[in-house]
């Protein structure tokens, strides 16, 4: 009977589904069309499309409906997520008018309009199809713009990824998801919405990959062939279409190009790669010291120490408590000079209290969020009654940047904005009114365009508001919710998480699939935020998060304690190992940082963003990449002692043994609770330096290189970015290894630019045998052979180094 129930449900769904589209309107046939410059525009039968080239590959389409009066063809033409210093790229382009069809042509795709009805096939020079819409474009009235819907085919054995923050694997297919920011506590492994929205995914199709923006800030949904085997659907429930097309045929092209339209994160400072400890929370102000003692007495690498919300005054944002913190200032003086930075929470709700400071300066401004007649917005958050900073304005913006200067002052290092979906404690819908009104650049605009957006302005607030005032040092921001374009504002991590390994194995495909989303910079609470981590678990997840951009331990209030010395040895010691494994491949990380924030390549990635060709990689969720040279294969299952792991295609460098293991192969590896399977791509140098305790402890100017030699006649190349790790626009050094392998000898030549001269030295160890002589500079030189390794020492001038066997 049940199995019965659902069918009929899933046959009204259905059938809601084409009637509501046969009610909706299409955008009919192209009655004339003109070349405007930069694309081209078709005047059709019940709206008008325009087709706008950003780059040979990126092609923007917009639906604008016809609308009596109406004094733009288009809505606003305004994206929170498009950068706004996006480079004006001229795009040579052919136009031709083929009777039935409309051919739009560059360098990189064509895109067929066919005229009647209006349907849009993108394809690549070779005339493979990359992407076609299944039926024509449509909408149905909707309160604000439009409640529009694009429909495309869906090819059999096509894969999705990117989507962002989203439970279950790492490729979407067959799935659905709603793109509505949520503050989800101890979300199960199936939740969905989560806490950020990004409407962008990667489709790979016969091994050709492009991407789909879908740029609407309204609430979205995504049927990946859930509902249909023969189609993919995305729809809005506002707004107007207006996505972009952007052709690969890699999926790291399609990453860079979709990051150039929303731009790239800013390298942080290189405290913010060190390993982070929150509690729900710490005070009072001798429970943070015993923290920081601790840590320190046990030899656990910590650069940050995280004040939670019971560090201020009764909740309210930018005050401090008094009873339990008498001497802010002096207690981060004390930090400091332990090597500590600290970073405080803010939240977007401010008390409603008219003795508090930031609520009279903000009443003031009329800088809050109001309903239509003209009332405040008020929800209750932590300090209950609360009203709301409209971030869609730049004074209110400018304003709430200024706050920080108080908690600047007392030392704090960087700021963490939570909460901000935002989250209200509403019982049916837990964040605003639909009707709570935004400036939104003069458009006065409701609640349900701005929520997906709220978290990425106060984070844009925040950033920018503290920049101003820390001059020339960079600035670290941390955001709970955010649509794409969050990047450029802070880092992000996956939210209030549970102690479980199911929470365990799901945090891999998020960080995966929020790096293909353009937001690199990610990590999740290790050991999970509710109830608490078992010995085994603990581990595990600080084994998992040993290498992930962001390495932040926390926990709830009412939890057992789950700092890394909580359960003992042998735990501690297999915590700690793995900790000094990341401080001493910082140079190999904050390197990874570089490349990120200059073309948004991910940090951490799936295999198949550097093995396309390998479709064994296709559904591989459960190991990935740091850079292009470490795969890490973590433990995720309780009780595990061994794993499968994959190997791509080359020889690859086991990182405990250094033992050479063919790839392009499955295999089982041992791995203990003591043990983190990490496997060394051949022909990578990774730069290194001696652990400390914090980021800074340890002088950069001797770098070890870990030499990985290749095992077949081969080249390969590996880069070290380098510089002061604290100021913007600090002079740097990039090195560039190349590497190159013949039958008897082995080459590395090395290229540097830049001025920074923090580096001195390299000591170089080569996993390989003995070799007869090596020659340095066309100078032969003294060596040592121990165990497997060629020990030598060069100077940061060494042009090139000769082993010869």
């Amino acid at each position: 009977m049940t199995k019965l129930i659902k069918s009929i449900v899933l046959a009204l769904l259905v059938l809601i589904c084409f009637v509501s589209q046969a009610l909706g309107e299409i955008i009919g046939s192209v009655q004339t069309f003109q070349d405007m410059g930069n694309g081209i525009e078709l005047n059709c039968t019940n709206a008008y499309l325009s087709i706008e080239l950003i780059t040979p590959e990126i092609a923007r389409v917009r639906v604008g409906v016809k609308r009596p009066g109406a004094e733009s063809r288009y809505l606003e033409d305004f994206s929170y997520a498009i950068r706004e210093d996006l480079p004006k790229i001229k795009s040579s382009y052919k136009v031709k008018d083929n009777g039935k069809s409309i051919l739009l042509s560059t360098t990189a795709i064509d895109v067929v309009i066919s005229k009647n009805p209006v349907l849009l096939t993108f394809l690549d020079k070779e005339g493979f199809c990359l992407s076609e819409d299944f039926s024509p474009m449509s909408w149905l009235p909707a309160p604000e713009g439009q409640s529009v819907t694009c429909t495309k085919s869906l090819s059999y054995g096509e894969h999705f990824y990117g989507l962002g923050e989203k439970t279950g694997p790492l490729d979407k297919r067959r799935s659905k998801c709603v793109m509505w920011n949520t503050g989800e506590y101890g979300d199960d492994i199936r939740s969905d919405p989560l806490y950020q929205s990004h409407p962008f995914f990667i489709g790979l199709k016969e091994n050709k990959a492009y991407g789909i923006f879908f740029d609407n800030t309204y609430r979205t949904h995504f049927d990946m062939g859930h509902t249909f085997e023969d189609r993919y659907i995305f729809r809005s429930e506002g707004g107007e279409l207006d996505y972009y097309f952007i052709a690969g045929p890699l999926v790291k092209d399609v990453v860079k190009r979709f990051s150039f339209l929303t731009g790239y994160m800013p390298l942080p400072p290189i405290w913010a790669l060190g390993h982070m400890i929150c509690r729900w929370s710490y005070y009072p102000e001798t429970e943070v010291m015993d923290i920081a003692r601790r840590a320190r007495a046990e030899e656990i690498p910590l650069d940050v120490i995280w004040l939670d919300i019971h560090y201020m005054d009764g909740y309210r944002c930018f005050t401090w408590d008094k009873s339990r913190f008498p001497d802010l200032s002096g207690m981060v003086s004390k930090l400091h000079a332990m090597g500590y930075k600290v970073v405080s929470m803010i939240n977007p709700g401010i008390k409603a209290d008219p003795r508090y400071f930031v609520f009279k300066e903000g009443i003031q401004r009329d800088a809050f969020v109001k309903y239509p007649h003209g009332g405040l917005y008020i929800g209750k958050v932590w300090p209950k009654e609360c009203v709301f900073p409209d971030f869609t304005r730049l004074d209110v913006r400018k304003w709430w940047g200024s706050l920080y200067n108080g908690l600047l002052e007392a030392g704090i290092d960087g700021f963490w904005n939570d909460m901000n979906e935002p989250d209200i404690f509403h019982p049916q819908t837990g964040t605003m009114d639909d009707n709570a009104v935004f400036n939104d650049f003069g458009l006065n605009s409701s609640h349900k365009k701005i929520h997906n957006v709220y978290g990425s302005y106060m984070a844009k607030a925040t950033l920018e508001g503290i920049s101003r005032l820390m001059g020339k040092k960079r600035a670290f921001v941390l955001s709970r919710a955010g649509y794409s374009g969050l990047q450029r504002y802070a880092a992000s991590w996956t939210g209030d998480n549970t102690s479980n390994f199911d929470h365990l194995r799901l945090q891999i495909p998020m960080f995966l699939n929020m790096g293909l989303s353009g937001t690199p910079f990610i990590g999740s609470d290790i050991g999970g935020f509710f109830k608490s981590a078992s010995a085994e678990l603990l581990v595990r997840w600080y084994q998992a998060s040993s290498l992930v951009p962001l390495m932040r331990e926390h926990n709830c209030r009412g939890e057992y304690d789950q700092e890394p010395w909580v359960h003992g040895d042998p735990y501690k010691s297999f915590i700690r190992k793995y900790i000094n494994m990341r401080y001493r491949l910082l140079p190999y990380l904050y390197t990874c940082f570089y490349e990120a924030s200059k073309d948004g390549s991910p940090i951490m990635r799936p295999l198949l963003y550097e093995y396309q060709q390998d479709s064994n990689t296709f559904t591989l969720d459960d190991q990935f990449l740091i850079g292009r040279d470490i795969l890490v294969a973590p433990v995720l299952q309780e009780g595990a002692v061994r794993r499968l792991v994959y190997l791509p295609k080359g020889n690859w460098y086991d990182y405990e043994t250094k033992d050479v293991l063919e790839g392009n192969r499955s295999m089982y590896y041992d791995a203990p609770l003591s043990m983190l399977p990490v496997f060394i791509k051949e022909g990578a140098i990774l730069p290194t330096k001696e652990p400390g305790l914090y980021t800074t402890e340890k002088s950069i100017e001797t770098i070890t290189l870990e030499i990985f030699p290749l095992q077949t006649r081969d080249s390969s190349t590996s880069i070290l970015y380098m510089d002061d790790g604290v100021t913007k626009d600090s002079p740097f050094v990039l090195f560039e290894f190349d590497m190159k392998k013949t039958e008897n000898n082995l080459c590395i030549e090395f290229t540097r630019k830049g001025a920074f001269d923090g580096i001195k030295s390299f000591d170089v160890k080569v996993y390989s045998g003995p070799p007869r002589k090596v020659i340095i500079d066309n100078e032969e030189t003294e060596f040592r052979y121990e165990d497997g390794v060629i020990y030598l020492t060069t100077t940061k001038d060494v042009k090139l180094v000769e082993l010869i066997y």
